[in-house]
């Protein structure tokens, strides 16, 4: 496994992670319960479109890479 490929699965843990808090961490039956402030909330989605934008360039990469070996 190269790094583009330990990076890409290193983004979609984070993103799998991220997701999980914005969208189901607050419905744990947690004490003191989980919550988010909705600046909280804005800036984790940003950050997964970011992770988003990362994943796809370097799938992108490894696409044109795969296509000059060819």
């Amino acid at each position: 496994m190269n790094n583009k490929d330990k990076s890409a699965a290193s983004y979609s843990k984070a993103m799998l992670l991220l997701s999980f808090i914005v969208g189901e961490a607050e419905n744990l039956p947690l004490n003191p319960p989980f919550s988010l402030l909705a600046d909280d909330h804005k800036r984790i989605v940003q950050y997964i479109r970011n992770l988003q934008f990362h994943k796809k360039s370097l799938s992108e990469s490894a696409s044109r890479e795969s296509h000059t070996l060819s």
